[in-house]
């Protein structure tokens, strides 16, 4: 790296003129070189998407792949475990959890019937949904 970054400073200071040294940089690639086996590559493009720090297509790009076409989710960003997209994280909680106290607000029909363990759930929700608002 020391080295390269000596060629990329040379590079701005020989080549290009004092108003472009503000508007052009050289960077050299060096990917290429330090891409590991295709196993390692792969397993670290998957954490990547799965958490949400990189996109499908981000992904295509550096292995130099045609892109996902971005209305059909090349460009999205994925949270790990349902590959939801990141805009719509706690979608589905807030879905649950509405749908939760709807459930809870509901007469039990089978209230008679209910084991004790069946009670002591029914009043450790009550606690909780108490206890949120």
């Amino acid at each position: 790296m020391p080295w390269i970054i000596r060629i990329e400073k040379g590079i701005i200071k020989d080549l290009l003129l004092e108003e472009e040294q503000d508007v052009y940089f050289p960077k050299f690639n060096v990917d290429g070189l330090m891409r590991g086996d295709y196993q390692s590559r792969m397993n670290a493009y998957a954490i990547g998407v799965g958490n949400g720090f990189m996109s499908p297509n981000d992904v295509r790009r550096l292995e130099n792949m045609d892109l996902i076409p971005h209305d059909l989710g090349g460009d999205d960003y994925y949270l790990n475990g349902s590959y939801n997209k990141l805009q719509d994280a706690g979608a589905s909680y807030g879905l649950a959890q509405s749908q939760q106290e709807q459930s809870d607000d509901e007469p039990d029909e089978n209230a008679n019937d209910a084991s004790e363990e069946d009670t002591d759930d029914r009043l450790l929700r009550q606690k909780r949904r108490k206890y949120r608002k």
